[in-house]
């Protein structure tokens, strides 16, 4: 434009050019960052192109030596369940860590399904002084914990085993893990109850990120992620008028606690479907036949106290039951033909 000032065409010149400027700098940052996501991208699909090709070769195989389709569905069928059940353990075990890691506070506004006992119960008090001092003492007691399994409980257990011809065995690792237990709520009986005795209810949680590794001639297996939560009574008996004034406790579940872990090593074998239910399962009828009501794990505290008190207490009285009539019972047994037959009850 003739009638234009110089300054004007001059920055109508060199304006175009500092755009272009900054659109390239733009442009080549783009170019860079989608090289790098194209990498990835690469990198996934080179990966996932692998393990399709490795399927594809084992149905192969089978399909060459002559092996049913029906194994080839089997064995695919269990590995989608098993995949499956380990992402929903891996997400249930990421919540309760960070149910573990936070307060009570936190809990409720994250899972409003498993909140505290203080809250469902007015008699359950809040005990997070308790929780304070635990946190506290875990490492002193993980180290307790890990001098016990290795000193005391590992020649025992190889003892035991050798019976069986299993030898070699011995705790290579055991870590209880940086996480406490809490203690969700706490209740003190003070009605109908006896006057010796001093019984408490507490609300065990504990999503820990403990690992302990067995070995058994080389080969290595780990329990790993352990989650408890139940609820433990505790009875402190009889009280006497001397230190440490109680003579002893019991300690026990009321119910089966809810118990999770994760298994590591040559156990992982047993989060395949059906034999990681049965393992839990297992599990938890040894911990019920050793520490859940009516079983009870007794310590005394003062050695002119006899064992008996715990083992053997007084019964608090007699209850007599007398079946009068029964009517309306399911017809349990079957005839010789197969078929229904009469109700033939011990009533």
């Amino acid at each position: 434009d003739a009638q234009c000032k110089p300054d004007r065409c001059e920055v109508r010149q060199y304006v175009p050019v500092r755009v272009f400027s900054v659109a390239w700098w733009s442009l080549s940052v783009r170019q860079s960052m989608e090289t790098c996501s194209t990498d990835a991208q690469l990198y996934n699909t080179v990966v996932h192109a692998s393990r399709q090709l490795a399927s594809w070769s084992v149905m192969y195989i089978c399909g060459y030596f002559g092996f049913s389709f029906g194994w080839i569905f089997g064995f695919l069928l269990l590995d989608v369940i098993r995949f499956e059940n380990v992402n929903k353990l891996k997400v249930a075990r990421q919540c309760r860590e960070n149910i573990g890691q936070q307060g009570e506070k936190e809990v409720i506004l994250s899972r409003v399904s498993e909140l505290p006992a203080w809250v469902f119960f007015p008699d359950f008090e809040r005990a997070e002084w308790v929780n304070r001092m635990v946190s506290q003492l875990w490492p002193s007691i993980s180290h307790y914990a890990t001098h016990l399994l290795q000193v005391q409980a590992e020649p025992i257990i190889r003892e035991n085993l050798e019976t069986y011809s299993i030898r070699e065995f011995k705790f290579s690792r055991v870590s209880l893990g940086n996480l406490p237990p809490r203690i969700g709520g706490i209740k003190c009986y003070d009605k109908a109850i006896a006057r010796n005795e001093i019984i408490m209810d507490a609300e065990i949680c504990w999503a820990g990120d403990c690992d302990v590794e067995v070995s058994i001639k080389g080969m290595r297996a780990s329990i790993l992620d352990l989650y408890l939560h139940g609820t433990l009574r505790v009875i402190l008996k009889p009280l006497i008028q001397q230190l440490p004034l109680v003579g002893g406790l019991q300690v026990y579940f009321l119910d089966n606690p809810s118990l999770d872990f994760h298994l590591g090593g040559v156990a992982n074998i047993a989060d395949m479907p059906g034999v990681s239910s049965v393992l839990r399962r297992v599990i938890c009828e040894q911990i019920a036949a050793v520490i859940v009501l009516p079983n009870k794990v007794s310590v005394k505290l003062v050695e002119d106290i006899p064992m008996k008190v715990f083992k053997c207490p007084e019964p608090e009285g007699v209850l007599r039951v007398r079946l009068v009539e029964a009517r309306n019972l399911m017809e349990m047994d079957l005839n010789i033909f197969g078929l229904q037959g009469k109700s033939d009850p011990y009533a």
